[in-house]
């Protein structure tokens, strides 16, 4: 029969020098440092980035919010409405004008004394087709930017109340 036999190690001490990092200690710091820098140098760069792709949505948004809002007014506050297939004239009460109308890439905003560009110079217009349909209008514009890399399509509807 086995008998269970008592092994006892020597006791002894660890002691560490207080001299500094063990080896093992000083790898797994580095690895924890370097890991720490590589991750932070990603989100900087997404961030740097990703920054200018946000930059440009933004601008044609802006820029194709400017449009809607001014359709809107325009058609609010109207006593009449000329459209072609590449112009929307609103005519006031006071017989003052505004033309909105697509030209060589770009939209144009004309009143009665002055013509001037209406997008800024960092947006394309692609399209700006119009369309009608009994009190309805529909205008389609798409827009991008001058990098090429975004696009903006809209599409509004606009109902012809007061006629």
């Amino acid at each position: 029969m086995l008998r269970k036999q008592k092994i006892s190690l020597p006791a002894t001490r660890f002691s560490l020098n207080n001299k500094g990092f063990t080896a093992i200690e000083f790898v797994i710091y580095i690895g924890v440092v370097s890991l720490v820098f590589l991750l932070t140098l990603a989100i900087f760069y997404a961030i740097i980035f990703y920054s200018g792709e946000y930059y440009d949505k933004i601008l044609l948004r802006n820029e194709g919010y400017k449009i809607i809002q001014k359709i809107y007014y325009n058609n609010t506050y109207a006593q009449g409405v000329e459209v072609t297939t590449s112009s929307l004239k609103f005519v006031f009460a006071d017989g003052s004008y505004e033309k909105i109308f697509a030209t060589s890439g770009t939209i144009y905003l004309e009143n009665q004394t002055t013509s001037s560009r209406w997008l800024s110079d960092m947006v394309r217009l692609l399209n700006f087709d119009l369309a009608t349909s009994g009190k309805f209008i529909n205008i389609f514009v798409r827009l991008e930017n001058n990098k090429k890399t975004q696009q903006l399509p809209l599409k509004l509807t606009i109902y012809l109340w007061k006629l």
